[in-house]
């Protein structure tokens, strides 16, 4: 059985959305868990209105409403002890019908051939959108992060930069039974929950458009996305600092070797990296360069070399008609072949020559 968190905070129209989602897949054995910080009757209404009140294994939990985010993913995940494996489904966010079927076959399948393996995760498109009343309307879908290919994912990466959406994730249950979300964090709590669970094991991605993950940038109150509040207060810079500190911290604390000395050292690791290419591009360029030369210079030779190789043909011409108009041909003749003898066919023609030119 697979158990779902679902985190909801007074936001009907887009809960509708994510619990049809769920109720669309192709895999029906799953359970819901709802987290809702909210009031309990919009939730309530919800499920009347997809006559989801009976019969589907819908559980809701209400919570305070002062609570956080992460917070209430950890209640709902303690009342899922009976879920094989775990899947998250924020409010705002869908997959398509066969998610959970290929992510569980896929990861079953993973486990017997790679025991380390503790999640998958699916390829997914960003859905820009805005509401108006109960009216979703699209404006645009981009895939996130194109460069990503099947393969497992890198903890060295993961530590630069969060890889993922909850919303991609299918994780055992036994990989998440002593890890929980960091409420400390805010919005960067997921980044954190996910380099830990890596830590646990592989997480492999399936190279399928199964997820997406709405976003509504010019939204504002309940519908506006928590994620991106968070990061515009934040900054992405901000945030991989607040995680770093705290990483280091409980390394130190421990005194052991994890995340914290990882991430440490890993300004260094990336410029020895850019020294190492920049000292490749260099090295390239040189070899281009001298490339280029030693073409030029061949051309050079080759065109000295046809001068030279012209050059007896025009002395010969020339001390033939020097010799004749000597009135000495005899003494230069036999001159000649000496100096041939003794220094070489060229030397004896240029030597003959200047002979000759003396006597003019």
């Amino acid at each position: 059985m697979i158990g779902i968190v679902m985190r909801t905070k007074d936001r009907p129209v887009l809960l509708r959305r994510a619990l049809k989602s769920v109720m669309r897949q192709s895999w029906k054995k799953w359970h819901v868990v709802i987290a809702n910080t909210g009031d309990p009757r919009v939730v309530q209404r919800v499920l009347e209105s997809l006559g989801a009140t009976d019969g589907l294994a819908i559980e809701i939990v209400h919570l305070d409403k002062e609570l956080s985010a992460e917070d209430a993913t950890n209640a709902a995940l303690e009342r899922l002890s009976g879920a094989e494996h775990i899947a998250f489904h924020d409010d705002d966010d869908s997959w398509a019908p066969d998610f959970l079927g290929i992510c569980v076959r896929q990861l079953e399948t993973l486990s017997e051939i790679y025991p380390a393996t503790v999640a998958v995760i699916a390829l997914g498109k960003r859905v820009d959108e805005e509401i108006d009343g109960n009216v979703v309307r699209v404006k645009s879908t981009e895939l996130m992060r194109p460069h990503m290919s099947a393969g497992f994912i890198s903890l060295n990466a993961m530590v630069v930069e969060n890889q993922f959406k909850n919303i991609q994730l299918l994780v055992k249950k036994s990989a998440v039974a002593k890890i929980r979300f960091d409420s400390l964090f805010g919005g960067m709590s997921d980044w954190d929950f996910h380099l830990r669970l890596l830590m646990a094991g592989d997480i492999y991605v399936i190279p399928q458009v199964l997820v997406f993950s709405h976003v509504r940038s010019s939204v504002r109150g309940p519908y506006a996305n928590r994620s991106a509040a968070a990061r515009a207060f934040a900054g992405t810079v901000a945030e991989a600092t607040i995680l770093g500190n705290a990483w280091l911290r409980a390394d130190i604390s421990s005194g052991t070797v994890g995340l914290g000395f990882l991430n440490s050292i890993r300004p260094v690791l990336e410029h020895l990296s850019w020294y190492a290419t920049q000292s490749s591009n260099s090295s390239r360029a040189m070899l281009e360069r001298l490339h280029g030369d030693i073409g030029a210079l061949g051309a050079e030779l080759s065109n000295v070399s046809g001068r030279v190789s012209r050059r007896p043909v025009r002395n010969v011409f020339k001390l033939g008609y020097l010799w004749l108009r000597s009135g000495r041909a005899l003494h230069y003749l036999l001159q000649f072949l000496r100096t041939a003898n003794s220094v070489g066919l060229r030397q004896a023609v240029d030597r003959t020559k200047t002979w000759l030119l003396l006597q003019r």
